[in-house]
């Protein structure tokens, strides 16, 4: 098993004890587009002129996706032929004491006239169909029809200049549908061996409840070739997620970028990237004195169980997670302490009682009958300063049992190039609401930080508290450390990307 498949692996069994355990977060807000805007008005005052109709109602409707704007008005009775009375219905935004109208258009079914015009004197294309009762005036070719945000309107019927019965204002009441919105989910960083093709699994979720038709995929990088520039896939149900499995190479030994965005017509898309990087041959270690291993194990009661091995020197190895810094020396009374054999050549390596292999990818011994993976994580440099922002999501106590408490949570960190730190921290119980410890500010949870080198870390904080812990940062498949895509440990804890 490569050290990628190893890492996704770990981070599976985790991924799944944790959602078989946790309760389902909530659908999240749909997104929205408004579609139209209508209003009818029923109520008026005054009386029309003299030998015409008695407006009934008018009902109005702003198609904002065609941009067409149609009042359909209603008469009492059919209005005469040659009758010069005009309806007009007026379009405006409420101020908080008027309708301010900026849009009219006027049907003079008698006549079968029709006019529409953004005011004061800005004219578009109108039309008028008349049926029975019924007068219909239409306003289109105009993208402004759809665009404005009208929100009131209200009608007056006009004669030779003079206004007669005056329909009441009435608000506009917006008419919304749910459209596509995509996700995109992908590995952070991808290992290319020289001269041969790395797949790139791309997932992309519809979060929605509506339908994503004609669902694109492009790609795009320098000095990346790829098997494909873009990729179709499809219609994709509500909620659903479709993976398609992208081939790239990379020119060269450094790393790039491979730019991926999803689109779908009328719907919101995303993007995101992934670093292409080369990936290092396997090596045996020449020694292994001053590397550190880090594993865990999991199960539903405890979703992490930390595992390490720090070889301190060419004979005494720490099995264990030490808390603040790596040891610099082995007594033979701790049981931490255990002595250890290693031949170069062949990479295998005896621990204590366990056996296994190591190389430069990885550890692997035989604890207790069962197969242990360790991944190498090393210490950063005194002095140095890391720019991350991580998280470490867990549980403990959501095991099968009568009154188990089950317990998940998410901490995360924060540490920034100008020396500052920050904590914050997410939880929920099955039996009680989620706390919530997000960008609390508060003087425990920030401060400042100093790499003091030999795997150790001093957190400052802001209340005057000072502790020391272990920090170690894992490798990528250039065997570099790689603090912001592989994570890194803060004491046993693996805070990851």
């Amino acid at each position: 098993m490569t050290f990628g498949r190893r890492m996704k692996a770990a981070s599976l069994a985790v991924s799944v004890m944790l959602l078989s355990s946790m309760t389902m977060a909530g659908t999240a807000q749909a997104r929205e587009v408004v579609v139209a805007r209508t209003a009818e008005i029923s109520f008026s005052y005054g009386d029309p002129p003299v030998g015409s109709p008695k407006v009934e109602s008018v009902q109005v409707r702003q198609d904002v996706t065609a941009s067409t704007v149609t009042s359909t008005i209603k008469y009492e009775t059919v209005v005469p032929s040659g009758d010069i009375t005009d309806t007009q219905v007026y379009f405006g935004t409420f101020d908080g004491t008027v309708c301010r109208a900026s849009f009219a258009m006027a049907g003079r079914p008698g006549q079968s006239g029709h006019h529409a015009a953004f005011l004061p004197s800005t004219a578009v294309t109108s039309s008028i169909t008349v049926s029975g009762t019924t007068t219909t005036v239409r306003a289109s070719g105009n993208a402004k029809l759809g665009s404005t945000k009208w929100t009131c309107v209200y009608f007056v019927t006009v004669k030779e200049g003079t206004s007669y019965q005056t329909g009441s204002w009435e608000r506009l009441d917006e008419q919304s549908v749910e459209i596509p919105e995509l996700a995109i989910q992908t590995d952070a960083t991808v290992a290319a061996k020289n001269g041969k093709w790395a797949k790139v699994k791309v997932k992309v979720q519809n979060a929605s409840r509506a339908t994503a038709k004609n669902v694109t995929v492009k790609l795009s990088g320098s000095k990346l070739k790829l098997s494909a520039k873009t990729v179709k896939f499809s219609s994709i149900g509500p909620w659903k997620v479709v993976t398609k499995t992208i081939k790239v190479r990379l020119t060269g030994n450094k790393t790039r970028k491979l730019k991926i965005k999803a689109n779908v017509p009328g719907g919101v898309g995303d993007s995101s990237s992934v670093q292409v990087l080369r990936y290092k041959k396997t090596t045996t270690l020449k020694s292994l004195a001053g590397r550190y291993f880090w594993g865990a194990d999991s199960s539903l009661d405890q979703a992490w169980q930390p595992r390490g091995v720090y070889f301190v020197n060419k004979k005494w190895a720490y099995v264990g997670v030490p808390a603040k810094g790596l040891p610099k020396k082995c007594k033979t009374k701790k049981k931490e302490c255990q002595r250890y054999t290693y031949n170069a050549k062949t990479g295998k390596v005896k621990v204590g009682k366990s056996k296994g292999t190591v190389d430069s990818k990885g550890l692997n011994l035989k604890v207790d009958k069962a197969n242990k993976y360790y991944w190498p994580a090393q210490a950063p440099k005194k002095g140095s300063r890391l720019h991350v922002s991580l998280r470490h999501q867990g549980a403990s106590g959501c095991g099968y049992g009568f009154g188990k408490i089950c317990h998940t949570y998410t901490w995360y960190l924060t540490l920034g190039k100008n020396g500052k730190f920050s904590e914050a921290s997410q939880s929920t119980t099955n039996w009680s609401v989620p706390t919530d410890g997000w960008y609390v500010g508060s003087n425990d949870t920030k401060g400042k930080y100093r790499i003091l080198g030999g795997g150790r870390i001093e957190l400052k904080y802001a209340n005057g508290k000072k502790v020391i812990r272990t920090i170690a940062v894992f490798t990528d498949a250039r065997e570099k450390p790689s603090p912001r895509y592989e994570g890194l440990l803060l004491g046993g804890t693996k805070y990851y990307y």
